[in-house]
């Protein structure tokens, strides 16, 4: 095995300040605390998409009314102003 080189005081201080850094790192993470959860009750979408399974007759009503209102402000129901403007016939 070769010998060692002598490290300069330079070296043997940073060297010792990696070592504070790093059992300093090593502490903060055993103590710190998982992540909270986000402050919505809901991820992804799931709260409405379960909403609308527990009440059905709220949701097709809510579409019911929109679908009538668009019939009303438009002259014709959606399908057909969705094929008119999809193939440029508006």
């Amino acid at each position: 095995m070769g010998r060692r080189k002598k490290e300069s005081f330079y070296q043997l201080l940073q060297r010792r300040i990696r070592e504070h850094n790093e059992a300093d790192a090593a502490k903060l993470a055993a103590k710190a605390k998982p992540a909270a959860e986000p402050a919505t009750p809901h991820k992804n979408g799931e709260y409405c998409k379960n909403y609308r399974k527990r009440h059905p007759e709220t949701a097709k009503n809510a579409a019911k009314k929109w679908f009538e209102q668009f019939k009303q402000e438009h002259g014709m129901c959606y399908a057909t102003y969705y094929y008119r403007k999809k193939h440029g016939l508006l």
